[in-house]
């Protein structure tokens, strides 16, 4: 991926030359540009990804561009964090999703999700040197492992 001096962020494939982002284009997100790029030469990105729980799933290495168009890469770190299942005993719906209320954690968690399914009566925290983290939602609870982030 390269950026041009005039803001242009294209991408070669092997199937021809890409655009992803236009910052010469008016709009404030990197979608409402987009939506001027001709799709003929508009590259199709992949998955969006709103949360950590989704950025941590993808291998390290991986190139994301954010809302405003930049790019970063998503590096994993060497060291390995703890993933417990704790019981889920409270769900509040609000505008911004649900918070969790979960036991043994001194404040609820703040989820992107409204509509939870019924079965699901845990989450899965992985305990980062930022502070716990939803990473998962079961049914059932699991053994304690650990990750890289």
């Amino acid at each position: 991926m390269e950026k041009t001096p005039l803001g242009k962020v294209k991408i070669r494939t092997i199937t021809g030359e890409w655009i992803v982002d236009d910052i010469s284009i008016e709009g404030d997100s990197l979608g409402k540009r987009r939506l001027h790029i001709p799709a003929e030469v508009r590259y199709k990105l992949g998955d969006r990804v709103d949360t950590l729980r989704q950025m941590i799933k993808y291998p390290g290495g991986t190139i994301f561009i954010d809302n405003k168009g930049y790019l970063f890469k998503y590096t994993k770190g060497s060291e390995r964090f703890l993933i417990e299942s704790k019981p889920i005993t409270k769900k509040e719906l609000v505008t911004e999703g649900t918070i969790l209320h979960i036991k043994d954690l001194p404040s609820p968690q703040l989820i992107p999700y409204k509509h939870l399914a019924e079965n699901i009566k845990y989450a899965s925290i992985i305990f980062t040197n930022y502070g716990p983290f939803v990473y998962d939602y079961t049914s059932e609870p699991h053994e304690p492992y650990r990750r890289s982030i």
